[in-house]
């Protein structure tokens, strides 16, 4: 009966030393921060067993879970490149760092191709990087009420830090000292105005406490304030002419609102719900893209840019990653590179402007200097061009 093909002996002795590596450089690196948080945190652990006895075990479980989730979605792609390159090392143990040598290059003396020899780890490698997707964006987001999903702490918070967010809808700067997730209420909110909207003065918004109301069919979302510092003082702000000022004005009195609650002083129009206000720091588990997909069809016709841009780059971030490994094989095995130790700089160069490439192209999508499919579409441009000139080292 004949064999799979590219599944011959060979082929499942590089799959089985791949596979291995890279589980090594996932339980090396898991393992260094289990070990350097539970460090830091060995007060807290004879306390929690304390107020919640066997159930202590579980909430350790979903809280260690998490950090191992987290670590694969954002260094995922990276352990599995390691893998890739110190199995090649190990292939080449017997070599010095200038000179190659070891198992790979007798086989390509006696008629293996370095194209031969790439396809089990490209094949691989791709297995391993949707697996990873389908973990991190499949999984990942529903872990939302586990045990340090949003903070530093065995205990989920309800409130959380805010990090300064804008609104690209209105340009309005939103920022504030604690956020309650249940509630959707900002502790002493500040919002910093353009200067389209204060006729030329240079003013901002500070409140005792900000109130998100959700979209509706009736009305557009955004936050009320209670109990804003010198509203006397903001003759910018026009009063309500119409029954949907909303309409032409993006902040205005909300006094005979009778869609909100009573006491609030202003409404303000924004698109950026209260999640999406949540410092990322402190954010482990990240917002599901169905969540994304659902929210920029809420009813608005004013969509943010940088939940676009998000949206489009999370769901493309598989052929990202898989670029990255069609220009990682090519650079180890290239004939023109006889040392190991340029080798391991090309990588380095390559790891690089994988971080650079991705990261510049979401910030000028978030910005609205292009739009958020370019944004997203550009990196996978710039990678499968330099792709297409490696992969000719493999027929060489």
């Amino acid at each position: 009966m004949p064999s799979f093909p590219y599944f011959t002996i060979i082929d499942r002795y590089f799959i089985r030393s791949l596979l291995l590596t890279t589980l090594m450089c996932l339980i090396s690196v898991v393992g260094i921060m289990l070990l350097f948080d539970i460090l830091q945190r060995a007060d807290a652990i004879p306390d929690l067993f304390k107020t919640h006895s066997w159930g202590a075990l579980e909430i350790l479980g979903k809280y260690y879970l998490i950090r191992v989730l987290w670590i694969l979605q954002t260094a995922g792609i990276y352990l599995i490149v390691s893998g890739l390159t110190i199995t090649f090392y190990r292939m080449e143990r017997n070599t010095t760092a200038t000179t190659r040598g070891g198992e790979v290059i007798p086989m390509m003396t006696s008629g293996f191709s370095r194209l031969r020899v790439a396809v089990p780890f490209f094949y691989t490698s791709i297995f391993l990087v949707l697996c990873l997707f389908v973990l991190v964006e499949g999984f990942f987001p529903n872990c939302t009420d586990w045990p340090g999903s949003n903070s530093s702490s065995y205990t989920p918070e309800k409130s959380v830090n805010i990090a300064k967010r804008i609104d690209t809808s209105t340009r309005i700067k939103i920022s504030g000292d604690r956020l309650n997730l249940e509630s959707g209420q900002i502790v002493r909110p500040r919002l910093e105005l353009p200067l389209s909207m204060t006729g030329a003065l240079i003013d901002d918004i500070t409140a005792e406490l900000a109130q998100w109301v959700a979209a509706t069919e009736e009305h557009p979302g955004g936050y009320l304030l209670f109990g804003v510092e010198d509203l006397d003082k903001k003759s910018w702000i026009a009063p309500v002419t119409s029954v949907e000022p909303w309409k032409t004005q993006k902040i205005f009195p909300a006094a005979n609102l009778t869609w909100v609650p009573e006491g609030g002083d202003l409404f303000v129009v924004s698109q950026l719900q209260p999640e999406f206000l949540q410092n990322r720091v402190q954010m482990f588990v990240p917002v599901s893209l169905w969540e994304i997909y659902r929210k920029l069809h809420e009813p608005s016709k004013n969509f943010q840019l940088d939940l676009r841009v998000e949206l489009h780059s999370r769901l493309l971030k598989p052929l990202l990653n898989i670029s990255l490994i069609f220009l990682t094989v090519p650079i180890i095995l290239s004939a023109r590179f006889r040392s190991k130790l340029v080798i391991a700089l090309l990588l380095g160069m390559a790891v690089l402007v994988f971080q650079v490439v991705p990261a510049f192209c979401i910030g000028m999508g978030e910005r609205g200097m292009v739009s958020p499919y370019f944004a997203a579409w550009l990196p996978l441009f710039v990678f499968y061009t330099l792709d297409a000139f490696l992969f000719e080292e493999l027929y060489t």
